[in-house]
């Protein structure tokens, strides 16, 4: 796995896990690991991660996550928020389009 997956990864899972609509569930195999653990690579390393019913669904683009749990991240400068709105890639047509 990519340095910047590795890097990335932890917290985009935990974004996830923690979404108000959460798309997976996180355990550890290792039931010691404390709150310094789930930040830690090496935390990273010993978690278990599940795909929820309501992720499977947004995997076939049944459901949208943003629209679920919103977004309120900061971008290359600009700042993505709300529940609607957001820009997304359209694949069929190599453009950006406002769902």
């Amino acid at each position: 796995m990519p340095a910047f997956v590795e890097a990335r990864l932890p917290g985009t899972l935990r974004e996830v896990a923690g979404a108000s609509v959460p798309l997976v569930k996180i355990s550890a195999r290792d039931s010691s690991i404390g709150s310094e653990g789930w930040n830690a690579l090496a935390g990273f390393r010993g978690w278990r991660v599940a795909i929820s019913d309501v992720g499977r669904d947004v995997l076939a683009g049944a459901r949208d996550h943003i629209a679920m749990n919103g977004l309120d991240r900061y971008l290359g400068g600009v700042h993505l928020h709300g529940h609607h709105g957001i820009w997304r890639w359209h694949e069929r047509e190599e453009t950006l389009v406002v769902r």
